[in-house]
């Protein structure tokens, strides 16, 4: 008998044990939200603050790669990162003209061959990298990028 009561208390301090580690985990795996911190391994280019969100273009040099630019969506008041999109960032960088709705208008200077300017649609994949490239269905933003070409 004495060894059956020694064990149930080992069962019962051990569900204990495995009932906190399994709260933890689902705490864990909850959190999905990263918090909207500027990173300082990156250049701030450019900043806008529109209906309590911040839309803020980062430039992130990779070396001899070049570089990329971030455009990370943030919400103010909850401190929440909502969307990060990266986009070429290379010879040119794109630059944030306006925030309408969930509508995001960027451009770039990308030279042109003839001496004529002219504003030119830019293709979505032809602009931006990563994960967003992959999954254009799931981001909460749509995205215009034109090219605004300098004689």
């Amino acid at each position: 008998m004495k060894i059956t009561g020694t064990i149930r208390q080992i069962v019962e301090v051990w569900s204990r044990y495995v009932l906190l580690l399994a709260f933890l985990l689902v705490l864990y795996c909850c959190k999905t939200h990263k918090s909207c911190v500027d990173e300082s391994d990156m250049k701030l280019l450019q900043a806008y603050e529109s209906s309590g969100m911040s839309f803020k273009l980062y430039k992130q040099d990779q070396g001899a790669f070049g570089g990329t630019v971030k455009l990370r969506v943030c919400n103010i008041k909850k401190n929440r990162l909502v969307e990060e999109i990266d986009m070429r960032g290379d010879d040119h960088l794109p630059a944030l003209d306006s925030v309408v709705g969930s509508t995001i208008y960027l451009h770039y200077s990308f030279p042109r061959k003839s001496s004529i300017a002219k504003i030119e649609d830019l293709d979505f994949d032809s602009v931006v990298l990563g994960e967003a490239l992959l999954g254009e269905v799931k981001l909460k933003y749509n995205y215009i990028f034109k090219n605004i070409a300098k004689k």
